[in-house]
């Protein structure tokens, strides 16, 4: 099993190295042979120290240099202040708020100095992707799941230990989903779940992943409509939408004739199902609670095929005649969903459906 560190992406050129040791007196003593001229890569090394290293010796030593030899200094203390203690996703944010020559530099210098997986590199340096990429993929494996999660890395390492980051996606790199396809050839993966990110919409290259991929998340991403890409992708099975800011669905969903899975809850903004959603005839397990999702429309007769419906801590009052005809229901999750009588939705469906109040 690699180590912790050497499963790093560790990209830098030679003269980074000494401040990147181990030891905390290396790294100051790398620090104080520092001599001009410095690279624009040593630079940001430089910065990131004198930032986010968590020694603070080794952050006054670095932040000295910077005033020497830096000559953006007074922008860096401005845009960063102290991000010494500061959460990772703090971190990500300043770095990427402060648009500047070094802004890839330091956030690659941060990613190894902070261990973690920022999102700037992973975006934007295809070397530093394809390390982290291999690691995704060995978490995967090696936890026999078979979705590999954009939105987040598990670091594993050989005391059967581990550290997780998060990756919050602003864009998807060029090439990302090709490289997915090629990595296939190491793992056969078939899911992907781009969790928690930025995310508006989607690349036309998502397509070349229409032959394999059978399950994909883009939950908490803030999507107002979904791309036309993502109903090219007709082997879904599975798709969450989960916490997006969705209001309709386009009715192109019923070109998705394999999806079994659709995950609606969490939402922000829509207040119905879907009638598109409702044609979903081969649609098995629909999930809409903990949202802004209050009525479910009579065209939910259309679901033939649904057998379980998940709408715990939602404010509907009423459901729709619909629901008692139809053959394959079989479960309703509706805990916390105080607006409704179990009662009645039990005399509305009869007792072959299992009503879970």
């Amino acid at each position: 099993m690699k180590s912790f560190r050497a499963q790093l992406p560790n990209v830098a050129s030679a003269d980074i190295q000494p401040l990147r040791a181990d030891a905390v007196s290396e790294i100051i003593a790398a620090i104080g042979a520092v001599t001009p001229p410095l690279s624009a890569e040593l630079e940001a090394e430089l910065v990131a120290l004198a930032y986010v290293h968590a020694d603070q010796n080794v952050r006054k030593k670095a932040m000295a240099a910077v005033t020497t030899h830096v000559a953006d200094a007074a922008k860096f203390k401005k845009a960063y202040g102290s991000l010494a203690g500061a959460a990772q996703h703090l971190v990500d944010e300043r770095i990427r708020a402060f648009e500047h020559p070094l802004q890839l530099g330091v956030a690659k210098a941060a990613l190894f100095h902070r261990m973690m997986a920022a999102s700037i590199p992973f975006e934007r340096d295809p070397e530093v992707r394809a390390k982290i990429l291999e690691v995704m993929v060995d978490n995967a494996q090696r936890e026999e799941e078979t979705e590999i999660s954009l939105g987040s890395v598990y670091w594993h390492w050989e005391n059967d230990s581990g550290w997780a980051s998060n990756i919050e996606l602003h864009q998807i790199p060029d090439g990302l989903f090709g490289e997915l396809g090629q990595l296939r050839q190491r793992y056969a993966f078939d899911g992907i779940n781009i969790h928690g990110g930025e995310l508006t919409d989607l690349p036309a290259e998502l397509a070349v992943a229409q032959p394999w991929l059978k399950s994909l998340s883009l939950a908490y991403n803030p999507f107002t409509e979904l791309p036309d890409v993502l109903f090219e992708c007709t082997n879904l099975e599975s798709l969450s939408l989960l916490g997006t800011n969705l209001t309709d669905i386009p009715a192109a969903i019923a070109k998705l004739t394999k999806l079994t899975f659709l995950d609606l809850g969490n939402m922000k903004t829509m207040k119905s199902i879907p009638e598109s959603v409702c044609a979903l005839d081969k649609l098995e397990v629909l999930r809409i609670g903990n949202g802004s999702i209050n009525s479910i429309p009579e065209a939910i007769g259309g679901m033939t095929s649904l057998r379980e419906l998940q709408m715990q801590s939602t404010s509907i009052t009423k459901l729709p005649q619909a629901l008692a005809s139809l053959p394959a229901l079989k479960s309703i999750k509706m805990k916390f969903s105080s607006r409704l009588e179990a009662a009645a939705v039990r005399a509305l469906v009869g007792s072959g459906v299992e009503v879970d109040a």
